[in-house]
C-alpha cells in the first residue's frame, strides 16, 4: 500500500471546501483526488433509488459504455450483486466484481452480455452514507484490466473521509441559507429533473410536502416553478399550505443546487377565500406582507410589476384599504 500516496490524497479531500466553488465541482474535485489514488478509465458518483431502482450519474469525463448500453441496466440488477450488498447491508465498502463472481461467472450473465462486454472489464465501488432508500456510490472503471485487492485497501481507508467531506459540504450549503432564513434549510443537488445528492432536511420536507414521489426525481411541481420564474431568483413558493414550501434555485452549468425551507402563512386560507381573493390576489398579498417591494413580488411571481400593481389596485378595493 502506498502510504505516501494515500496521506497526500486524504489532505487534498480534506482540504476541499464549500465557500468558493459549487458542490458539484467539489464532486468532481474529489473523483479526481480518487483517480489520482486508484487509476482507472472513467469515474462518477451514482444514486440510486432503491424502491424505483431508477438512477442518475455525474461523470467526471464520460463512460466507457454509450448510453444505449447503460439504458439496459436497470433490466439487470438483479444481477448486480454490488447494488443487491448495499441493499441488504446499507452502505457498501470497495467492491468489485471478482468478490461475488470468478471471471467465467460474470461473463456467462446477462449483465455482462448486454451492457458490459466490450466496453467495462472491470469495475470498483463504494458507498457514500445517504437516507434512507437511496443508495450513493462512486463508481471506477477499467476497460482492460481488473481492479486489485490493493486498489480496495486504498478506498477502504479513504472511504469514511470522502463520506465525511461529501455531507460537509452538504452541511456548509445548509448553513448558508440558514443565515439568511429564519427555518432550518434543507439542499439538494441535481441535474436536469434528476437528484444526485440531498440532506436528511431536505428528504423530511419532500416527503411531507410531496408524499408517495419518488426521491430519484425532483417533483414536477417544483420543476415547474423553477421554470416558470427562472433561475437564480429568490425566494419563491414552491406549494401553498398552511406551512410554505419556498425554495432557491442556483444554476451551475448543467447542474443546479436548490435549497428548500418552510414558512408559515402570513394569513389563513379560510379568512382570505372569506374575502373573494383570487388564489394570485393571496400570493401577492402574502409576499406583500412579507415586506416585498412590487418589483421582488413580479420576480417571486414570475409576472410584471404592472401586473402586481393592478392586483394591489383589487385587493385594497376588496379589503377597503386606500
Amino acid at each position: 500500500m502506498d502510504l505516501t500516496l494515500l496521506e497526500k490524497a486524504s489532505r487534498e479531500i480534506a482540504a476541499i471546501r464549500g465557500a468558493e466553488v459549487s458542490f458539484p465541482d467539489h464532486l468532481r474535485r474529489m473523483m479526481q483526488v480518487v483517480r489520482t489514488l486508484v487509476a482507472c478509465d472513467t469515474i462518477n458518483i451514482g444514486t440510486i433509488d432503491l424502491e424505483t431502482e431508477e438512477g442518475f450519474h455525474l461523470d467526471l469525463d464520460g463512460f466507457l459504455m454509450p448510453k444505449e448500453r447503460r439504458e439496459h441496466l436497470p433490466k439487470f440488477k438483479h444481477q448486480h450483486p454490488m447494488l443487491e450488498y448495499s441493499r441488504k447491508h446499507g452502505v457498501n465498502p470497495p467492491l468489485r466484481f471478482s468478490d461475488f463472481l470468478s471471471r467465467r461467472q460474470f461473463e456467462e450473465t446477462a449483465l455482462y452480455r448486454e451492457c458490459y462486454r466490450g466496453f467495462t472489464h472491470s469495475m470498483l465501488t463504494f458507498g457514500i452514507d445517504a437516507p434512507p432508500g437511496l443508495n450513493i456510490s462512486i463508481v471506477l472503471s477499467r476497460e482492460s484490466r481488473e481492479f486489485s485487492e490493493n486498489d480496495s485497501r486504498l478506498l477502504a481507508v479513504l472511504q469514511p473521509l470522502i463520506s465525511v467531506t461529501y455531507h460537509r459540504l452538504l452541511l456548509e450549503s445548509a448553513l448558508g441559507g440558514c443565515l439568511q432564513q429564519d427555518q432550518s434549510v434543507g439542499v439538494l443537488m441535481g441535474s436536469g429533473r434528476y437528484l444526485i445528492s440531498l440532506d436528511p432536511r431536505a428528504r423530511s420536507l419532500l416527503l411531507k410536502h410531496f408524499p408517495g414521489q419518488s426521491l430519484h426525481k425532483v417533483p414536477g411541481l417544483i420543476l415547474e416553478t423553477i421554470n416558470r420564474q427562472g433561475a437564480n431568483r429568490r425566494p419563491f413558493i414552491m406549494q401553498s399550505d398552511e406551512q410554505q414550501l419556498c425554495g432557491a434555485f442556483e444554476s451551475q452549468g448543467s447542474e443546479w443546487l436548490l435549497k428548500i425551507w418552510e414558512e408559515n402563512r402570513a394569513f389563513p386560507h379560510d379568512k382570505l377565500s372569506a374575502l373573494s381573493l383570487t388564489k394570485r390576489q393571496i400570493e401577492v398579498l402574502f409576499w406583500v406582507e412579507q415586506g416585498k417591494a412590487n418589483a421582488e413580488v413580479a420576480l417571486i411571481l414570475g409576472i410584471s410589476s404592472r401586473t402586481v400593481q393592478k392586483h394591489l389596485e383589487h385587493i385594497y378595493r376588496i379589503i377597503g384599504v386606500e
